[in-house]
This record gives structure tokens, sequence and C-alpha cells, in this order.
């Protein structure tokens, strides 16, 4: 059963999440006192899924994003269920607890080789999150989508220097108005955009240190 509380947390763990504050979104889930229900609550609106399909893209793509979402805080809800699980168990007749070992992350790292150094550019958010942006070279560009294509609907991170994101998972969610990823793909190699939000002004100082050239 779902208390206040726990919907409350959910609720702004889905918010962190759609602006990318990884950090924010676990601290939330972690204030979760029944995980296991929010999970089993979470599964169930994925069934309705097949139903998003008759709809129009304009709403089928910002159901579907919100479906991924879901998918996103179960996993991460899973994982801090499994790592609690594991460290409070030990192993039988030995008294020890296991260390538990997570499998490799296919990790995306941005280098400053693969970036336009005058594109560098930061934000400031109106709730004090910040964001930073730059175009990838032609050869930077290559590698992304390379990345992306590899790893489409796996669990992912991006490493920049020294800052480290946090794990997600990869799709192909298209923007309105754009009906396949050759399509998409074909007007993003014009502009080389990509930018990370919501992160902390620390993590934005790690993130533009990473991109700049020595």
């Amino acid at each position: 059963m779902l208390n206040l509380s726990d919907i409350q947390h959910l609720d702004a763990a889905e918010a962190w999440l759609d602006h990318e504050g990884y950090c924010n979104c676990f601290k939330e889930l972690e204030r979760i006192s029944n995980r296991d229900d929010v999970v089993s609550s979470l599964r169930g609106t994925f069934g309705a899924r097949k139903h998003w399909r008759k709809t129009r893209w304009s709403r089928s793509g910002e159901r579907l994003g919100r479906f991924k979402r879901m998918l996103t805080l179960a996993l991460f809800l899973t994982t801090l269920t499994v790592f609690s699980v594991a460290q409070e168990r030990a192993v039988p007749g030995t008294g020890l607890v296991p260390e538990v070992v997570p499998p490799p992350i296919p990790t995306r790292r941005i280098v400053p080789s693969q970036i336009v150094q005058e594109s560098i550019h930061v934000a400031r958010f109106t709730n004090g999150a910040m964001g930073v942006g730059w175009t990838y070279t032609e050869a930077g560009a290559t590698n992304m989508l390379f990345f992306r294509e590899e790893h489409e609907g796996q669990t992912v991170r991006t490493v920049i220097g020294t800052y480290e994101g946090l794990p997600h998972v990869h799709s192909r969610e298209l923007p309105p108005g754009i009906t396949n990823y050759a399509q998409w793909k074909a007007g993003w190699l014009k502009h080389r955009g990509d930018k990370i939000v919501g992160v902390s002004e620390d993590d934005a100082k790690r993130i533009v240190a990473g991109l700049k050239s020595e």
C-alpha cells in the first residue's frame, strides 16, 4: 500500500529525472519506505503502453516519454533494494557480508578533442540548477551517434573529465514532429549540439573543465 509520503518522494524523483538531476532523483528514491509496493505500482503502468500506439504522435510521444521515466525509476528502485538486501545478509556459515559488485555499465567518455571549443557555454536556471552545452566536431558527433546506436535501451552513463553522470536508460525517444530516427539523425548532424542540464554548480565546473583543452 502506497502512503502519501512515498507518493510525494516518487513524484519528486520523477521531476528530477525529467530534468536529468540524477543525484537528487536517487536521494528522493532513497527516502521511499516501501520500495516493493512502489516498484509494483510502476510496473502496473507498463501494461498500458500497448494502447499508446493508437494515439497521435504528439500524445503518444509524451506518454512514451513518461513510460520510460517510470521504467528508469523502477530500475533505480530495484537496484537500491538489491543493494540494501545484499548489505544486510551475511553468507551462511561465515558471518561475512559479501561485497556487491555491480555489472559494468557502458560509459560514454567525452574528451576535449571531440568538442568545438568556442561552443562551450553554461546556463543557470531559475531553480538554481546549472546546464552546460556544447557542439561536437564531426569526429565527436560520429562517436556520439555510434554509442547511442550501440547501446539503445541499455543503462549507460556519461563521463567528462572528473564528472561522472548517474546511470540512466538510453533510448531513441524522438521529439515532436520527428517521425523516425533517420530524420532526427540528419537534422542533428547539421548542428551536432548536446547538453547536460540539472546539475550543481560544482558539477557544471567539472563538465566545463573536462570539455576544455589544456
